[in-house]
């Protein structure tokens, strides 16, 4: 069952934020994430219209941030993880960001 990434629902996301799980915070990403019970990597990405004001902004991002976790599936934790891409995202290349976030997530485990 750990050979998968799963989706978070509206449900599980609000759970993260109204309980005040664990925070992770840098200049290109906001993490947010908790141990779950399933032994798996779920996740979820939310874009600000405040950073990002076009929609195909916002859809880039949320799909580069998608393929870097699909990139890189083996060194994920297994938790639940809310990634909230900020605005100095776009001054870095994805390569960059990626090196940014794998890090990130690692420091999890």
């Amino acid at each position: 069952m750990s050979d998968k990434i799963v989706s978070l629902n509206s449900f599980e996301v609000k759970e993260i934020f109204l309980k005040k799980h664990y925070c992770l915070s840098t200049q290109s990403f906001l993490i947010f994430y908790k141990k779950n019970e399933e032994k798996i990597f779920r996740y979820c990405v939310s874009t600000k219209k405040k950073f990002f004001k076009l929609a195909v902004q916002r859809n880039k991002v949320k799909r580069q941030v998608r393929m870097m976790l699909r990139s890189n599936f083996v060194s994920l934790p297994k938790c639940d993880v809310v990634i909230i891409p900020q605005q100095s995202y776009m001054d870095n290349s994805y390569a960059q960001n990626q090196e940014i976030l794998i890090n990130n997530l690692k420091k999890i485990n």
